[in-house]
């Protein structure tokens, strides 16, 4: 058939099977959720491409899938509760490794379209400061409320930067 057709079958393709790519993207087993990081990449590469040539990614399915792949990297990109980032083992080296990619990820779809990017940005450090302002002001200097774990935080922290570092540098889309 013809690229127009195999696009279409690839596009429904994708709609079968999205939904279980995402829940094995959010999986707590590496090997489980690691695997659907390097498609996620890929097809993030893809739509890359694709709207460098067409001016543009435009479509609201396109924003579907690229809102669901934030969620995961937001989740998948904290640290456990019991992981020290400063030490050398190999599971940490193997974190360390699996986050690079994700932010890497994040950096692209910032790129590419960085409103949604930023909206979904807004949201998220929306939901930590909600969850911020519920410490009473008795707390002690830096106490996290129960509901904020230091992992989320770092994790948002992070993304914040990355975002900057996504918009800012490497010839970014602008705002």
């Amino acid at each position: 058939g013809s690229s127009e057709e195999q696009a279409g079958l690839a596009k429904e393709y994708l709609k079968v099977v999205w939904g279980a790519l995402l829940q094995c993207a959010s999986s707590a087993l590496p090997e489980v959720s690691h695997p659907p990081l390097e498609f996620m990449a890929a097809y993030v590469n893809w739509l890359k491409r694709k709207a460098r040539e067409e001016g543009g990614i435009g479509t609201e399915e396109v924003a579907g899938h690229l809102e669901p792949i934030l969620v995961v990297i937001r989740t998948k990109v904290q640290y456990s509760q019991d992981c020290d980032p400063d030490s050398q083992g190999e599971e940490e080296e193997a974190q360390e490794e699996y986050r690079r990619e994700l932010l890497i990820l994040f950096k692209n779809i910032t790129r590419m379209a960085p409103a949604l990017a930023l909206s979904f940005l807004q949201d998220t450090v929306g939901h930590v400061t909600a969850q911020l302002n519920l410490l009473p002001p008795s707390s002690p200097p830096g106490a996290l409320p129960p509901s904020l774990r230091w992992p989320e935080l770092e994790g948002v922290l992070t993304l914040v930067y990355e975002f900057g570092e996504g918009v800012g540098g490497g010839g970014g889309g602008r705002l």
